[in-house]
């Protein structure tokens, strides 16, 4: 005995679970492609906000300061360089409690972009509904900072501080609120030094 054929309503019932089935993962993978972009567009601008915020605090907390030590001898020629420890203690004090009161004010920035933005064309660049992502800052921010003595020539030492500030945010995407940290790097103080300084202090570089 031959088995049943499927009848024309079982094979349009298979086919539409088939194309349910595709609608559903493309749908799925369409969500998980907008919130991937989403995710960049906002540690990008997150970047820019953090970026922003330190280069006004670092002009505000240096004012001239030179954040090291020269040991100076008898002719008045540099023999040595060390780092100021208590100056850079201080600026990164500085630095942070300006950072964090900065990035505490109780608001929300935001972005805004099209669909066609998320899609990797410049035809439909602008193009489609606009998707408005917020996000805001979490915690407090913390600082480090780093020392570096480079030989910048004969008898020349570079003295360059850098401030690195890292903050978490929180940024409320489509796919659930979701934690991105951004770090960024500025250098606080550049200076030669023109001295017998020695070679291996030149070459030294410290982390307060």
């Amino acid at each position: 005995m031959s088995a049943k054929k499927p009848s024309k309503l079982c094979k349009a019932s298979y086919l539409l679970l088939a194309v349910i089935i595709l609608l559903l993962a493309a749908a799925y993978l369409f969500n998980k492609s907008v919130s991937s972009h989403l995710r960049e567009l906002c540690r990008y601008k997150c970047s820019e906000v953090v970026n922003r915020m330190l280069t006004e605090c670092i002009k505000d907390a240096v004012n001239g300061e030179k954040y090291y030590i020269a040991d100076i001898s008898e002719d008045g020629s540099i023999r040595g360089l060390s780092a100021d420890t208590s100056k850079l203690n201080t600026l990164q004090n500085s630095v942070r409690a300006a950072l964090t009161d900065r990035l505490s004010a109780d608001r929300y920035e935001k972005i805004t972009i099209t669909v066609g933005d998320l899609i990797d064309s410049p035809f439909l660049s602008g193009k489609g509904s606009e998707i408005t992502v917020k996000f805001q800052q979490s915690g407090v921010a913390d600082t480090d900072i780093k020392t570096e003595f480079t030989s910048a020539g004969i008898n020349q030492t570079r003295v360059t501080v850098s401030v690195v500030a890292s903050v978490e945010f929180i940024a409320l995407l489509p796919s659930g609120n979701e934690k991105i940290v951004v770090s960024e790097e500025l250098i606080a103080a550049d200076e030669i030094i023109v001295g017998k300084t020695p070679a291996i202090l030149a070459e030294n570089s410290t982390r307060t």
